[in-house]
């Protein structure tokens, strides 16, 4: 109690109001990640949608929406999509010249032109809402493209390097 009350006297009133609104945004930030990692374990549209209603804003519900849209068998949101002659399923932008194998093998399946939205999402917003510089970041991304790219195109080994991308781009968020 003494504590306290030294603790508030130190700071004035609105101070103490900051930094409890603070801790408390810090804690709802680590429910909403662990949320999404229960939902993630699951892997059903069910799980995705229970987790949006509870946390329909910020960083987590834009990465839980894509993989709803992976999901559902439609392309991620904010891919850069351009849509194929056809009207059939949409691929990245590059997919009108690929660069290599593992671009060619991304282009020619749905489910990894998915997860590439995916990891569109989760970098845009590294690149806008992490802690760590943008230089830090576009360097990690590049140092992702050349190890995705040695998979060349065999579509588990590219799958698996998604997913470590993207754990890792979510990881700059777990503070």
């Amino acid at each position: 109690m003494v504590a306290a009350a030294l603790f508030a006297s130190a700071f004035a009133p609105g101070q103490v109001a900051c930094i409890s609104h603070g801790r408390a945004m810090a804690e709802e930030a680590s429910t909403a990640k662990q949320a999404f990692e229960a939902a993630k374990e699951l892997g059903t549209v069910e799980a995705w949608d229970a987790f949006l209603s509870s946390y329909p804003e910020g960083f987590y519900a834009d990465l839980a929406r894509a993989y709803v849209k992976t999901l559902a068998g439609q392309p991620a949101a904010q891919s850069a999509p351009t849509p194929t002659a056809d009207g059939g399923s949409a691929r990245p932008s590059w997919c009108a010249s690929p660069g290599n194998a593992a671009e060619r093998a991304i282009c020619r399946d749905a489910d990894l032109s998915s997860l590439d939205g995916v990891l569109n999402v989760a970098y845009k917003r590294a690149k806008f809402d992490s802690p760590k510089s943008l230089g830090e970041i576009e360097h990690e991304q590049r140092r992702w493209l050349s190890r995705r790219n040695l998979c060349g195109d065999d579509p588990a080994c590219i799958r698996k390097r998604y997913d470590e991308q993207i754990q890792i781009l979510e990881s700059f968020f777990a503070n």
